[in-house]
């Protein structure tokens, strides 16, 4: 385990939480520091719980989206918004989380799953992974039109 001291260096974070209070006495030890954005740190704390085993011939480039990007995006449908069946939803980038998102939206069986985005190449996969209707914000005047257009009229769910 790692001392009090090595937090900032490792987290680029204060060993103080927002409120003031400590987050660990000087003896004890880490035992966990999320969300302290470690982007840039050369350590990580992780559990088992946290950490999935990859072949070591694995591509790294084709899986390091899948460890952010997917779990933010499917993460935040199933498990945080927790839409209901049949609900409109409106997807606002077809990046790595966007596109997740639009996934996870498909299982859940809402209808319809629209996603804005500029590049067209995106939103034509966005369609394969479950979109049903896309919007590219660059070639669209009103956007708001747009989506109320394609959700008949109304305003979205989500």
């Amino acid at each position: 385990m790692f001392p009090a001291s090595a937090i900032p260096a490792m987290t680029g974070a204060s060993p103080r939480r927002c409120l003031g209070t400590p987050r660990m006495g000087v003896r004890e030890q880490i035992n966990g520091a999320f969300f302290n954005q470690s982007a840039f740190a050369t350590h990580a704390i992780a559990t088992e719980n946290n950490v999935v085993v990859i072949d070591k011939g694995a591509d790294l480039i084709t899986l390091a989206p899948l460890g952010c990007g997917f779990q933010t995006g499917a993460g935040a449908i199933m498990n945080s918004l927790r839409p209901e069946v049949g609900a409109s939803l409106l997807v606002t980038g077809a990046g790595n989380a966007g596109l997740a998102a639009v996934m996870a939206v498909k299982i859940t069986g809402c209808d319809p799953i629209i996603i804005l985005d500029t590049v067209d190449s995106k939103l034509e996969l966005a369609l394969d992974l479950g979109a049903t209707q896309v919007i590219n914000g660059a070639k669209t005047k009103n956007t708001v039109s747009a989506v109320k257009g394609l959700s008949g009229g109304c305003c979205l769910c989500h």
